[in-house]
């Protein structure tokens, strides 16, 4: 995951929550490709969003999914 914060008057008006994949042999990457992270989209974008929402409400932390980018609005 890597985050983009956005701050308005010194304090913290959103987070951007982008899901990053390692490139695998299993998605047919050539081997200088594998290992290597990459912004995840699609299903993979979701799954991974899914999972962080639901691991971060427990911490009442609410993440709104948009396609596929991560949004926390405090």
């Amino acid at each position: 995951m890597v985050a983009a914060v956005e701050f308005k008057g010194g304090k913290v008006a959103e987070i951007r929550l982008y899901p990053v994949v390692l490139g695998t042999a299993t998605e047919n990457r050539k081997a200088p490709e594998q290992g290597i992270p990459h912004l995840a989209i699609g299903a993979d974008a979701t799954r991974i969003l899914h999972a962080l929402q639901q691991q971060s409400a427990a911490f009442g932390t609410k993440i709104l999914i948009q396609k596929d980018l991560g949004l926390i609005r405090p």
